[in-house]
């Protein structure tokens, strides 16, 4: 059989990094191909050459048996290469519908959108059961929805190769397995997937062969099928993992956060009168499939969303709609998107350290920027987070998912906030970062922070929370402490079987 995608002796530079190195491995038609690998490891790198986003300095790309040249990304989707990028390629203010069918095939008629092209999205969205929003601006809508954009997109334009980066990191564990089975039936129909992804049982569960790269070079191409864990892990970090942090007992303290009878947003997911608190030294964790709540959440606590009712208190003081600022200014954040939300792409990392403080003190004085003092303040955060690699000149675009996720991490945590606001702190972060953020996280709670954590990963909530709340439709659907929770119940209340009295 011939193959799908070929890469022979692949290589790309930037400056000194070199992000591949002489890469080779096939994949074949009709195949699901994971490929693993830390965090600046080379995946995302590799898989933005196959789709013509760079070019590759050294070695040649063929898709079909044809050459991928001139890499663009025009000629990977002539030749059937379609990405869903871990950042999505989405314009925020153009609908759902408006995006999938954007440059392509039926996308306007006489100035409008095709009905014809329009019914085949329809009919797609309802075939592969990825349920989404189409008729309101993709800004609006959750990670996990836009991510079904995405693929809704690829799956119109007819990609024959279909590369996924991190596609199940914001999916409940219903929707993974609803995605896999999408991912075989594209596979049986004659499709290559390549699936980027740091889950390790998923790749297990779905793969049909698996490429693990290390600092850029191939360690080895395996089949999945009777793939021992224990020699995946260590092909994929050259030795064994470190092991996260254990979750001990710890008597919370005083409330910093307290939301009553809070409600907005005015989507099928806007916020119904919910109410809960955070103390310190607590972790309260919320769940839930993307798209039920969780944004409107975030951004009624942190000011972007207007609140249509209820109250917020942080420690002890109502916090005014006009004095959300303020607020903001006490509150650590980790974002969901790190690239639109978290950093200054095109900046270096002294000034995406001072986010937020770059007006005031130490680091202004007066009309002046301190760019020592911003300096220091990036570099306290590179060593004590491990962000790799140091160099403080390197604007942060450069920098793995799982580096610049470090260094947020780092930012907000150096603050000392009373509150912390982490937003799926490690989506689409490596086993070594997401041991290391998870054990900084457990430190934190130890050390009385306050800390509200978003996630779509029940394994990551099970291991972090103090107590867990599950929301479907904008409303709590299932409330717990760690010593109560009630697994079947608590999966009921991810598919909106169990509503709390």
């Amino acid at each position: 059989m011939n193959p799908a995608v070929e890469f022979l002796s692949v290589t790309k530079q930037f400056g000194p990094i070199t992000a591949c190195d002489r890469v080779s491995f096939p994949v074949f038609p009709g195949e699901i191909h994971a490929v693993v690998g830390e965090n600046g490891a080379g995946k995302s790198t590799l898989m933005a050459m196959l789709s013509g986003f760079f070019r590759p300095d050294e070695g040649t790309l063929r898709v079909a048996g044809s050459e991928l040249r001139p890499a663009s990304p025009a000629r990977a989707l002539e030749l059937g290469v379609g990405l869903c990028a871990q950042h999505f390629h989405l314009v925020p203010t153009l609908t759902g519908m408006e995006n999938i069918l954007l440059g392509g095939p039926g996308h306007r008629l006489l100035g409008r959108l095709s009905h014809r092209a329009q019914d085949s999205v329809r009919g797609l969205m309802k075939q592969y059961g990825l349920r989404t929003s189409l008729e309101v601006p993709v800004e609006v809508l959750s990670v996990g929805e836009r991510e079904r954009i995405e693929i809704l997109k690829l799956l119109h334009r007819n990609a024959r190769v279909l590369i996924l980066d991190e596609p199940t990191a914001v999916l409940a564990p219903s929707e993974v397995e609803a995605l896999f089975g999408v991912l075989r039936a594209l596979a049986r129909e004659g499709r290559s997937v390549l699936f980027v992804t740091h889950k390790l049982p998923e790749v297990l569960a779905v793969a049909d062969r698996v490429t693990v790269l290390r600092g850029g070079r191939v360690m080895g191409t395996l089949p999945g099928k009777g793939l021992d864990p224990g020699h995946l892990v260590s092909l994929i970090v050259g030795g064994d993992p470190p092991d996260p942090r254990s979750w001990t007992p710890r008597e919370p303290g005083r409330p910093v956060l307290e939301v009553k009878n809070l409600s907005a947003g005015r989507t099928g997911a806007a916020l119904e009168r919910i109410s809960f608190g955070v103390r310190e030294g607590e972790i309260v964790g919320i769940g839930g499939v993307e798209g039920n709540g969780q944004q409107e959440l975030v951004g009624a606590l942190l000011g972007s969303l207007r609140r249509e009712g209820g109250e917020i208190r942080f420690l002890g003081r109502v916090v005014s709609p006009l004095g959300h600022r303020g607020f903001r200014r006490r509150v650590g954040w980790i974002p969901a998107d790190r690239q639109r939300e978290g950093l200054l792409p095109d900046a270096p990392l002294p000034e995406n350290a001072v986010l937020g403080l770059h007006d005031r003190p130490p680091f202004k004085v007066g009309p002046f920027l301190r760019h020592a003092r911003m300096r220091e303040a990036a570099a306290g955060i590179v060593e004590a987070f491990g962000v790799r690699p140091p160099r403080l000149d390197l604007p942060a675009r450069v920098f793995s998912g799982g580096n610049q996720q470090r260094f947020i991490a780092g930012r907000e945590l150096s603050r000392r906030p009373p509150l912390l606001v982490a937003v799926h702190p490690t989506r689409g972060v490596d086993l070594g970062a997401t041991a290391f953020l998870h054990e900084r996280l457990l430190e934190e709670r130890d050390r009385g922070t306050a800390i509200l954590l978003v996630s779509a990963d029940l394994v990551e909530l099970r291991a972090l929370s103090d107590r867990i709340l599950i929301l479907y439709r904008g409303k709590i659907a299932y409330d717990a402490t760690r010593e109560t929770i009630d697994a079947p119940r608590l999966h009921r209340a991810l598919l909106g079987l169990e509503v709390e009295a």
